[in-house]
């Protein structure tokens, strides 16, 4: 096989099949007789999830030195062509720990119109993994624009416990009193709030509620769990 992919022209359906099979049994195949492979990602026009397995099983084992080099490298291919390719190689980056580095890629595809929505959400995980809630609310809502208010709860509740993350304390309570404003008994994520410091402000938000509102169950609820 491997003298097969040595002689086949990379850019034939020929060459993918035998990528693909070696892709399945890479431990044959790995060691000093990678630069065929980048050969054969050069050649193609569209990238699809083997090729980010591709750039996976290349990676694996390497030294950190070692994986720069190489994300370096794919970095320079990804920079022309479909936008598949950045999409692509910025999702081998987040399964391989390099998140930090695939966000222009990301940002990259999504610019060029990638109509892949995996593009926006790996974005959007990034976003809330660093506590980045700003640009997570922002992504968010410019990709989900007519999925009506009730889609938001869940996310609130994520930006709520970035920005405490990040110590932006008055835009959690922002996110917070978004998702109450929607269903005030979702207490998701209640007590990591608190825990993160913002326990006084909810206890005067949900006294509040209780005067505002004194036949409602919420407050009584919320306050017990802030105890």
């Amino acid at each position: 096989m491997q003298s097969e992919f040595e002689a086949v022209r990379l850019e034939t359906s020929y060459a993918t099949y035998l990528v693909s099979a070696m892709i399945s049994h890479w431990t044959w195949f790995s060691g000093d007789k990678t630069d065929r492979f980048w050969d054969f990602l050069a050649f193609q026009t569209i990238w699809y999830n083997f090729h980010r397995d591709l750039f996976g099983l290349m990676i694996k084992n390497l030294a950190d030195a070692e994986r720069s080099i190489l994300w370096t490298r794919a970095e320079k291919l990804a920079a022309s062509g479909d936008p598949s390719r950045p999409m692509m190689l910025g999702w081998a980056m987040v399964l391989n720990g390099a998140s930090d580095r695939a966000v222009p890629l990301l940002k990259d595809a999504i610019r060029r119109g990638v109509t892949d929505q995996m593009a926006v959400s790996l974005m959007y995980e990034i976003y809330i993994d660093k506590n980045n809630w700003k640009d997570a609310e922002e992504l968010w809502i410019a990709n989900n624009r007519g999925r009506g208010i009730g889609g938001i709860l869940e996310e609130s509740r994520k930006w709520a416990l970035a920005a405490a993350r990040s110590g932006a304390h008055d835009e959690a309570m922002r996110f917070w009193r978004l998702g109450a404003n929607i269903d005030r008994g979702y207490l998701n994520g209640i007590s990591e709030l608190a825990r993160l410091g913002l326990k006084d402000r909810l206890r005067s938000f949900y006294r509040q509620m209780a005067e505002d509102d004194p036949g409602s169950w919420v407050p009584n609820v919320a306050l017990k769990s802030l105890d």
